[in-house]
């Protein structure tokens, strides 16, 4: 009997970038961690071509197929694999909406491609063949391990700042300076249903017409990173994590990311603080929201039946990475 792999990935929060400015030691870097939902599954079987068949509500988009084909094809040829792989993808993680969907799916297709050729596979590896995280390591390392990451982004350079999607020419993963297990708080997300996600292009020509940030934003945001979200990760303090989240959102960077939707993320935002949320975070370019709160479920049913989401869910925070299956 033929045993056909499987992969199960789990979505990523990113609370924000650091070094968005082109002076100092480093740019970019950042802070983020895994949750339980919304999940996508990755199916694959030997093939005489590559075949991708994205069946989520929210899939990719065509030029986004073509490039995971692409990745996938070059993976292919340096490494002299025998075999081809059709892949079948599906489930709720949408694309475009901040859960890191891009980089734990091409992830899962390598992983799966590497399986079906009888070739080792490592961490290490397979980062390198994805072409991800030049922007951010935080969704390359929490696809293996979940937690809590805290990247340092990559020594400064007068390249201009980019987003995940047009920064593959450096694939090099920047380094991680602390990994940690993440405390067993109640959690829920919202995507509001007002804020249509960006497009690719979108995504891009907001890194081109950003202000870049001054070296007193960088370090505010970076004393919140690591004295405030970090530290109470560690600590499992959860009065400081949600006091420090919510700073973020104030900080010049995502002050800016969150701008890209007008009024209709911010709104959100204040309704579920409103409803009893300890803290509301925007995930990397949104429109999702993250929340803490006693009793998640509640503002997620009242999220539902308000019409205000396309999608609200009570997650839990995931100490794990993905699930291979056969």
């Amino acid at each position: 009997m033929c045993l056909l792999p499987k992969i199960t990935v789990f979505p990523r929060i990113h609370l924000t970038l650091i070094g968005m400015n082109r002076a100092g030691y480093r740019r970019n870097g950042g802070i983020g961690f895994a949750i339980s939902e919304p999940t996508a599954h990755v199916d694959g079987r030997t093939s005489s071509k590559f075949q991708i068949k994205d069946l989520r509500n929210q899939s990719f988009l065509e030029p986004e197929i073509k490039r995971l084909y692409d990745v996938l094809s070059l993976a292919h040829s340096e490494l002299s694999l025998p075999h081809a792989v059709s892949f079948e993808i599906s489930g709720k993680m949408p694309t475009h909406c901040g859960f890191g969907s891009t980089t734990a799916i091409r992830l899962a297709c390598l992983e799966i491609l590497l399986l079906l050729n009888d070739y080792e596979s490592t961490p290490s590896l397979l980062r390198s063949l994805s072409r991800r995280g030049g922007t951010s390591g935080v969704g390359v390392r929490t696809y293996f391990d979940g937690g809590f990451v805290f990247d340092l982004g990559r020594k400064n350079c007068s390249a201009e700042l980019r987003p995940s999607s047009t920064a593959e020419l450096d694939p090099t993963v920047p380094p991680c300076l602390l990994r940690a297990d993440l405390p067993e708080w109640a959690a829920g997300i919202v995507v509001p249903l007002l804020a249509k996600p960006l497009s690719e292009a979108e995504e891009q020509q907001f890194f081109a017409c950003m202000q870049s940030n001054s070296q007193s934003d960088v370090e505010r945001i970076l004393y919140h990173a690591a004295f405030g979200v970090a530290a109470a990760t560690i600590e499992h303090d959860y009065f400081t994590f949600a006091s420090a989240v919510t700073a973020i959102q104030d900080c010049a960077w995502k002050r800016q990311e969150i701008g890209i939707y007008g009024t209709s993320v911010l709104h959100e935002m204040a309704e579920i603080l409103n409803l009893g949320a300890a803290t509301v975070a925007m995930s990397s370019l949104g429109p999702g929201l993250f929340f803490l709160a006693k009793d998640p479920g509640a503002i997620v049913a009242q999220r539902l039946k308000a019409g205000a989401a396309s999608m609200a869910v009570v997650v839990r925070l995931r100490n794990a990475g993905r699930v291979v299956e056969s």
